[in-house]
């Protein structure tokens, strides 16, 4: 697709950056595609002039999926302009909170702290929290190294005991995170408490049922060890 005609004439009403995810001396932003969120090539993303991720499309894209979401980010736009200006009411910070939600482009903290002062529906709350589970998750992934993933796992220890849980695309980088950091404190009673609620809850997803045997193996070496 980038290197079609049709892509080509499209890209003139952005600025483009290519990020170049080979390993190479002294690229400056290694871990780029990461930090954003990409997980695999090729990855679309609209930043802000700041590197801000303000959408993200996903892989291979076609341009019509592009163009739409250039349209949701121009009328994004006008609405927070609205906002900020003071117009539009209560309704145009509702329509504002949601639509940045389903983006995902705003702090966790400052759109849980948002959720808390709006006049979110009962019919519409677990649609809302749950979309603020995945905003924390997506956070707290970009920002985890990737050579540290106890790192991000010990905060989604947290997520778990309190019962949230993403259901994004990347959602096994949530479970895998938690066994790297029981592993590297030790705690086999963590890693079997995940490792059962991981075997329950996906117990019809076969295809998982290599990795989960890879951890209870790795379960048993940590006994062991």
């Amino acid at each position: 697709m980038l290197s079609t005609e049709e892509f080509a004439a499209w890209s003139k009403k952005v600025v483009l950056f290519l990020h170049n995810t080979s390993r190479v001396a002294d690229e400056p932003y290694p871990n780029l595609l990461f930090e954003k969120g990409g997980i695999g090539f090729p990855t679309m993303s609209f930043l802000a002039d700041d590197g801000t991720l303000l959408k993200q499309v996903g892989h291979v894209t076609p341009v019509a999926q592009l163009e739409q979401a250039y349209q949701d980010l121009l009328a994004w736009q006008k609405l927070r302009a609205t906002v900020e200006a003071g117009e539009g009411g209560s309704a145009a910070e509702l329509e504002l909170f949601r639509t940045e939600l389903a983006m995902g482009n705003r702090p966790y903290a400052e759109m849980a702290e948002r959720r808390a002062k709006l006049p979110i529906a009962d019919a519409d709350a677990e649609k809302v929290d749950q979309q603020l589970v995945n905003l924390q998750f997506g956070e707290i992934l970009r920002d985890t190294p990737r050579d540290q993933q106890h790192v991000g796992g010990e905060k989604f220890v947290a997520m778990f005991r309190a019962g949230r849980l993403p259901d994004t695309s990347t959602e096994t980088s949530f479970w895998q995170y938690i066994f790297a950091h029981a592993a590297r404190e030790k705690d086999t009673a963590l890693f079997e408490e995940v490792l059962d609620h991981l075997k329950k809850a996906k117990a019809d997803d076969p295809r998982l049922a290599r990795y989960l045997k890879q951890l209870e193996a790795q379960l048993e070496k940590l006994k062991g060890g």
